[in-house]
């Protein structure tokens, strides 16, 4: 499967643990409770299969995504 052409997209690298099949769940702001992105966790086959990297996607690019499909 072919990664899509996004240009800017943006994503923040978490200093976090995500067990497995979290993936896809919210990030909530911790003042207010509002959904501020969704967490993807996968492994980093570079470093040997064992580790893993956590990312962020903002919501407003998850938002860019649904209003905007990436075309194949």
């Amino acid at each position: 499967m072919s990664q899509p052409d996004l240009p800017d997209f943006y994503v923040y690298l978490a200093n976090m643990h995500v067990n497995h099949g979290q993936s896809g769940g919210p990030v909530f702001n911790d003042g207010d409770g509002r959904v501020i992105g969704f967490v993807d966790a996968f492994l980093n086959a570079t470093e040997g299969g064992n580790a893993s990297e956590t990312v962020i996607v903002p919501m407003r690019e998850v938002l860019r995504l649904i209003q905007s499909p990436p075309q194949n």
